[in-house]
C-alpha cells in the first residue's frame, strides 16, 4: 500500500502554514540569497503600461512580453535577482519537487549557510498572487519560462504547466518571478506599501520643513526584511534589496543610529573554554541612565537645580571615574557545571545542558534599551550628543520611536541570518512581557521598549529549525535547552543586572551627597536663624517709629536748629532704611532656605515610607518566626514529660529478645529506635535554639531597654554553645581573645547581628573548602578561622578565612536582596543588620583591605553608644 496525497495539500502548505503576507514575501527573498544574489528588486505595477524592461535588473524580452500582451490581469508583482539562476534541469528537479533536498545536499557539499532548506518556501506565492510566473537563466543557456496558474494545479492532477524557452540575449543569470492577478483576485499592495504625507523632523523628533508625499514599505514587512541579515553584525548584508512602485522608489530605509541612544546595553556569550562551557553575562550603562534615575529620586521641583547635574556630570564624575566599580558589579561568569542543577529546576526532564548547548556555541546576545517618554528620549539624545555618544552633523532625526513601533523585541538569528518570525512586535518568544507580573517590574525589560537578538551556531539547520508557518521552533532537547538557558539569562540574571546597576546607582550618588536627605542641624539653624532676623527686624521698627516722632515735631523746619535736626535725622534713616533692607533680605533668603530644607524633609518622607514598608514585612516575618519557636518550645516540654525513653525502648528489647523475637527486634524496633533517636537529638538542638533565641525576643517595655554587654564574654557564652558542634565540624576556631570591648546596645541586638555574620562566615570558609579540592589557589596552610577584634574604643572588626566579599557584591551587599550564595540565599541578612545598627545610631562598613584572593573580607562594627 502507497502513501498518496491530494494536490490540496500545495494550498494548505502556501496559504495556510503562511499567514502573513510579510512572512510569504521573505521566503521568496530567501531564495534569491541562498542563489548567491547580490541584488534583490521587487516591483509593484498597476497595469502593463508602467512596465519599463529598461528599469529590471536584467531587461525582460521577447515571449515574455508577448504573453504579458495576451494576458489580462489587475495588477502585477515582480520579484527578481542577479543570482545563479537555473537550468531546465535545476527547474524541474528543485524548483518544481515540493520538499526538495537540494540546498541540504549544497550544505554538505561546501557547508554555505542557506536560508531555506524545507523545499515549500516557493509555495508562499500562493499567499501573494494567483499566479506564478517563474523565468529564470543560470547565464549558459536559454531563458526558461514556466506559467503557474496555482488553482489548476489544486484541482487538476493531470495539469502541466505551460514551459517556453527562448534565446538569453543578455547572457546573464537571473531569476525573476511574476506573480500576477486575475480577474477574482487582484494583489493588495496595500499589505507592503503605503503612501505617506510626512514632513522632516529634527533630532528632537520636532517637525521642520514642508511636508511631502513618501511610499514607505509597511512596517510589519519593514521589519521582516530588516533583520533577514543581522543589522547588528559589523559586517553588512552583501544583498542589495530595493521596492518600486511604477517606477517610482518605495523607500525601505532601515536606520540603525537609534541604537547609540540605548541608556543600557546587556550582553551575554555562552563558549567553549578548558574543555567546559562557560557563561558570561555583562550590563553596561550610559550617562543619561544614570541621570534619569537621579532625576526619578528627586521628586521635588525646588530640589531639581540643587542636585541633578549637567549632562556631561554624568559622564565625567561619575561614569568614567567610575567605570571598574560598575564593571565589577555588573559582570558575571559562570560554569555550566555550576548551572546545571540549578537549569534542571526549570524543566520537567532532566537536561544535560553542556552536552545539548555544545551543539549551538558559540551563542551569544545583546538587549539594547530605551526610553520611549518623549521627555526622557530627548534627554537621552542631548546627552548623547553632548558625552559623543551620538554625531548630531546634520540635526536630523534619528528615528528612535518608528524604530521601537516597528522593530521592538529580541530577534532570533542563526549564523547571522534570521530564524523564522520570532522577536517580532507580536511575538515575545522569551516572555519577556510575562515576567513582568512577577518581581519588581522596575528592573524587567519592557518588549516595547527593547530591541536585541539571540545568535546561535547553527549553519546546517541541524538542531534549530522553524516550524513550517515560521512561527515557532520545532522542539527538541537543544531547542529545550536553549530557551531555559535563555530564560535563565533574561528573565532571571538581566533582571538581577537591572537591579543592581540601579542600587549602585543610588549608592553612587548618595556618596557626592547628589541625594537629599534632612538634617536636624540644618532645621535648627535655619530656624533660630529667622528668630534672630525677627528681633533685629522689630528693633529696625522701633527705631523707625522713634524717627518719626522727631521728624513730626520739626515739620515746620523754621529754624536752623530743626533743618539741622531734620538732616541729621534723614541721614539716620537712610543707615536704619539700609540695615532693615539687610534684614529683610536675609530674611526672605532664610526662608528660601526653610523650603529647600522642607522639600527635602518632603523625599525624607517618601524613602521613610518605603523602608517602612520593608520594615513592617520583616517584622510580620520575625513574628511567625517567633510563634514557631514558641511552637517547638511547647514540642520539647511534651518530649521532656515522656521522662526517659531510652528505659523504655531497652524494655521491649529485652522482651522481644527473651521471647526469641529476633526478626521483629531487627526489622521493626530497631529502625523505630534509630529515628527516635535522630528526632530526639534534633529535639535538643532545638531547645538550644530556643534559649538563643528567647534572648532576642521583645516584652513589653523593653524596647529601649539598653544593656551593657562585653562582646568577648558574649560571643564566649552565647555563640560558641550555639555554633559549637558546627565549628568543630568544619574545622574553624572561633578566635575573641582581643574581642574586650564594653558596649551599650538594645537588650538582644548582639544576636541578631553576630548570628548573620557567623552564619556567612561558616559557609563562606565551607565554599572556599570546597573549592580548594578543585582549585589549589583556594588551598591554605593553617586552621580556618573566625575572627572578632577590638580596633579602638568603640569599633570591633570582623574577619575569616573564607573567599572574601566576592567583587561582583562588594558595592550592593547592604542592599536588599543581595546574595552570592548558589543556594538558599535570601540577601536579606546584611541589609537587616545595616539597618537594624543604624536605629540605634551605629554602623557596619566593608573596609578596603584585601585577602590572597583579592577579595575584600574584614567587616568593622563602630558602636555609638558606649558603657563609659
Amino acid at each position: 500500500m502507497k502513501l498518496t496525497y491530494n494536490p490540496r495539500i500545495l494550498k494548505q502548505l502556501g496559504t495556510e502554514l503562511i499567514t502573513k503576507d510579510e512572512i510569504a514575501i521573505s521566503e521568496l527573498i530567501k531564495n534569491s540569497y541562498d542563489a548567491k544574489a547580490e541584488n534583490v528588486t521587487i516591483h509593484f505595477f498597476d497595469s502593463i503600461e508602467d512596465l519599463n524592461p529598461k528599469k529590471f535588473l536584467v531587461p525582460f524580452f521577447g515571449k515574455v512580453e508577448e504573453l504579458l500582451i495576451e494576458s489580462s490581469f489587475q495588477n502585477l508583482m515582480v520579484i527578481e535577482d542577479d543570482g545563479e539562476g537555473m537550468d531546465y534541469f535545476r527547474l524541474k528537479n528543485a524548483f518544481f519537487e515540493v520538499g526538495t533536498t537540494s540546498k541540504f545536499d549544497q550544505i554538505n557539499e561546501n557547508n554555505k549557510v542557506f536560508l531555506g532548506q524545507k523545499g515549500i518556501g516557493r509555495l508562499s506565492a500562493q499567499k501573494i498572487a494567483p499566479i506564478l510566473w517563474i523565468e529564470t537563466s543560470d547565464g549558459n543557456g536559454d531563458v526558461n519560462l514556466v506559467q503557474v496558474d496555482w488553482e489548476k494545479f489544486i484541482s487538476d492532477r493531470q495539469f502541466d504547466a505551460p514551459e517556453f524557452t527562448y534565446k538569453n540575449i543578455n547572457n546573464r543569470s537571473f531569476t525573476r518571478l511574476w506573480l500576477i492577478s486575475d480577474t477574482d483576485k487582484k494583489i493588495t499592495f496595500d499589505n507592503f506599501f503605503e503612501e505617506l504625507i510626512q514632513q522632516e523632523k529634527d533630532i528632537w523628533e520636532n517637525p521642520v520643513g514642508a511636508r511631502f508625499k513618501i511610499l514607505k514599505i509597511t512596517p510589519s514587512l519593514q521589519s521582516t526584511i530588516s533583520f533577514l541579515y543581522s543589522p547588528f553584525e559589523k559586517e553588512k548584508s552583501l544583498l542589495n534589496l530595493k521596492f518600486f512602485y511604477n517606477d517610482k522608489i518605495v523607500s525601505s530605509k532601515f536606520n540603525t543610529t537609534a541604537l547609540d541612544v540605548a541608556e543600557s546595553i546587556h550582553s551575554f556569550t555562552l563558549e567553549e573554554k578548558d574543555n567546559d562551557v562557560v557563561l558570561k553575562m555583562e550590563m553596561k550603562v550610559k550617562p543619561w541612565f544614570i541621570e534619569r534615575l537621579h532625576r526619578s529620586w528627586i521628586k521635588e521641583k525646588l530640589l531639581i537645580s540643587s542636585y541633578v547635574k549637567d549632562h556631561t556630570f554624568y559622564s565625567m564624575d561619575i561614569l568614567k571615574p567610575l567605570k571598574e566599580r560598575y564593571k565589577k558589579n555588573l559582570c558575571l561568569e559562570y560554569s555550566l557545571n555550576d548551572l546545571n542543577i540549578r537549569l534542571n529546576k526549570k524543566c520537567k526532564n532532566e537536561i544535560d545542558f553542556i552536552e545539548q548547548l555544545r551543539n549551538l556555541i558559540p551563542v551569544m546576545g545583546k538587549v539594547y534599551s530605551f526610553k520611549r517618554d518623549a521627555a526622557l528620549r530627548g534627554m537621552a539624545i542631548r546627552s548623547a550628543i553632548e558625552n559623543n555618544y551620538l554625531a548630531n552633523r546634520d540635526n536630523k532625526s534619528i528615528g528612535l520611536p518608528e524604530l521601537l513601533e516597528s522593530h521592538n523585541g529580541i530577534k532570533l538569528f542563526r549564523n547571522k541570518h534570521r530564524i523564522a518570525t520570532l522577536g517580532n512586535k507580536d511575538n515575545d518568544w522569551l516572555e519577556l512581557q510575562q515576567k513582568r507580573t512577577k518581581g519588581q517590574q522596575f528592573f524587567r525589560f519592557d518588549i516595547g521598549n527593547v530591541i536585541g537578538y539571540v545568535s546561535v551556531n547553527d549553519p546546517k539547520q541541524k538542531y534549530i529549525t522553524e516550524t513550517s508557518s515560521r512561527e515557532h521552533l520545532n522542539e527538541n532537547e537543544v531547542t529545550q535547552a536553549l530557551q531555559i538557558m535563555l530564560d535563565f539569562i533574561f528573565n532571571d540574571m538581566f533582571y538581577e543586572f537591572s537591579r543592581t546597576a540601579s542600587l549602585i546607582t543610588k549608592q553612587i550618588l548618595e556618596e557626592k551627597g547628589l541625594i537629599p536627605k534632612s538634617k536636624e542641624k540644618e532645621v535648627q539653624e535655619a530656624s533660630n536663624q529667622i528668630s534672630e532676623q525677627l528681633v533685629a527686624a522689630k528693633k529696625g521698627l522701633k527705631a523707625f517709629e522713634a524717627t518719626f516722632k522727631v521728624l513730626e515735631k520739626n515739620k515746620e523746619l523754621d529754624t536752623p536748629d530743626k533743618i539741622d535736626a531734620a538732616k541729621r535725622i534723614i541721614k539716620e534713616i537712610n543707615t536704619m532704611s539700609s540695615s532693615f533692607s539687610d534684614t529683610m533680605n536675609a530674611s526672605v533668603q532664610s526662608l528660601k532656605d526653610i523650603d529647600k530644607i522642607l522639600a527635602i524633609a518632603r523625599e525624607e518622607q517618601n524613602r521613610i515610607k518605603v523602608d517602612a514598608y520593608n520594615n513592617y514585612k520583616l517584622m510580620a516575618n520575625g513574628l511567625i518566626t517567633e510563634t514557631i519557636t514558641h511552637e517547638f518550645h511547647s514540642l520539647m516540654q511534651d518530649q521532656a514529660s515522656d521522662g526517659d525513653y531510652k528505659d523504655k525502648f531497652k524494655g521491649l528489647k529485652d522482651y522481644l529478645l527473651d521471647t526469641e523475637a529476633y526478626d521483629l527486634n531487627k526489622q521493626n524496633l530497631k529502625p523505630i529506635e534509630n529515628k527516635y533517636n535522630s528526632m530526639n537529638k534534633k529535639f535538643i538542638e532545638i531547645e538550644l535554639f530556643y534559649k538563643f533565641l528567647e534572648k532576642t525576643f521583645l516584652y513589653k517595655g523593653t524596647m529601649d531597654e539598653f544593656v551593657s554587654e562585653n562582646i568577648k564574654s558574649f560571643l564566649q557564652n552565647s555563640i560558641l554553645d550555639r555554633y559549637s558542634e558546627r565549628l568543630e565540624e568544619n574545622d574553624i576556631e572561633l578566635r575573641v581573645d582581643f574581642a574586650d570591648l564594653e558596649v551599650l546596645v538594645p537588650k538582644g541586638s548582639l544576636v541578631h547581628i553576630f548570628y548573620n555574620l557567623i552564619e556567612n562566615s561558616i559557609y563562606w570558609i565551607g565554599y572556599r573548602q570546597r573549592q580548594a579540592m578543585l582549585d589549589s589557589t583556594y588551598q591554605r596552610e593553617g586552621e580556618d578561622f573566625i575572627e572578632v577584634r577590638k580596633k579602638d574604643g568603640n569599633t570591633i572588626q570582623i574577619l575569616d578565612s573564607g573567599t572574601g566579599v566576592l567583587e561582583a557584591f562588594q558595592y550592593t551587599l547592604f542592599q536588599p536582596l543581595q546574595s552570592g550564595k548558589k543556594s538558599n540565599g535570601r540577601g536579606m541578612g546584611l541589609y537587616i543588620v545595616s539597618n537594624f545598627l543604624d536605629s540605634f545610631d551605629s554602623k557596619i562598613r566593608l573596609t578596603d583591605d584585601v585577602n590572597e584572593y583579592g577579595n575584600r573580607y574584614i567587616f568593622e562594627i563602630e558602636f555609638n553608644s558606649l558603657k563609659k
